[in-house]
């Protein structure tokens, strides 16, 4: 992004910190992050494509292995998994990783959301999450 001529701070999930002025600012630097990532050899279309039971399996138990993590690390989670079959059957109907009416998904939990973000990096690190916005990659 910077050779792109952005002063931006990208995140884990590959969005900005920083606010952007306008909407026309904000898609400018949304396309150049495709593009950067396209340059990384990670193909952005296949984010394009709808999720299959194999996928969602996968994501499923990724995110059951994070969760299972944090809480080795005494985290007190406050939701646990839903089952694969709630888990796969929501993604199947477009809900892909929000498998009940509340999204679940590990990092998402309300235990790790009231964290101070430093700690929230330093569980990162030791139980990475899925990139969400990549499926199963």
């Amino acid at each position: 992004m910077d050779a792109k001529s952005w002063d931006l701070t990208v995140d884990e999930s590959g969005g900005f910190n920083e606010p952007f002025s306008s909407e026309e600012e904000m898609m400018r630097a949304s396309d150049d992050g495709q593009d950067c990532l396209a340059e990384q050899g990670i193909d952005v279309s296949a984010l394009e494509k709808p999720l299959t039971e194999a996928d969602l399996s996968v994501m499923y138990t990724q995110d059951v292995d994070t969760y299972e993590c944090l809480v080795a690390q005494g985290v007190e989670m406050e939701r646990t998994p839903p089952g694969v079959d709630l888990y796969v059957e929501a993604g199947l109907s477009g809900q892909a990783g929000a498998p009940l009416p509340d999204p679940w998904w590990p990092y998402g939990d309300q235990a790790i959301m009231s964290m101070p973000q430093g700690e929230v990096e330093q569980l990162r690190q030791v139980c990475p999450e899925r990139w969400v916005f990549a499926g199963t990659s």
